[in-house]
């Protein structure tokens, strides 16, 4: 991930999920980073209290977050089958990266679909 310039980072910090927002088993508790592709957040699973990143899928550009601040959608009619098929590839990158265990990539724990778009849920690395 790309550490991103202030003005960058509060373009998508507008657009992200506000901090205590319950998603799931886990609340959103601050924006890790973005990029073309989505919003990265740091969060707390519900049960144990953990820290982990989340991954959310919002591709710049294509997609925009609901005036009720929570869905996702596709811009236009046209942009929609560019959204499904990213929305597709992120869901196989999550099960892919699920089946790999190596000190070197961060480990997948789980995905889900809420808002109209989808979520890969990461242990989260300090750093």
């Amino acid at each position: 991930m790309t550490a991103l310039s202030a003005p960058q980072m509060s373009d998508h910090q507008s657009n992200a999920l506000p901090a205590d927002y319950v998603l799931g088993r886990y609340t959103i508790r601050s924006v890790l980073g973005a990029g073309g592709f989505g919003i990265t957040y740091k969060a707390t699973y519900a049960d144990t209290g953990e820290a982990v990143a989340i991954k959310e899928y919002l591709p710049s550009g294509i997609s925009s977050r609901g005036s009720d601040g929570t869905s996702v959608h596709a811009i236009s009619a046209e942009e929609k089958d560019a959204f499904d098929y990213g929305l597709e590839r992120f869901r196989r990158e999550a099960q892919t990266l699920a089946r790999f265990h190596h000190p070197a990539i961060v480990s997948v724990l789980g995905f889900f679909e809420a808002n109209g778009t989808a979520y890969t849920v990461m242990g989260y690395e300090r750093g």
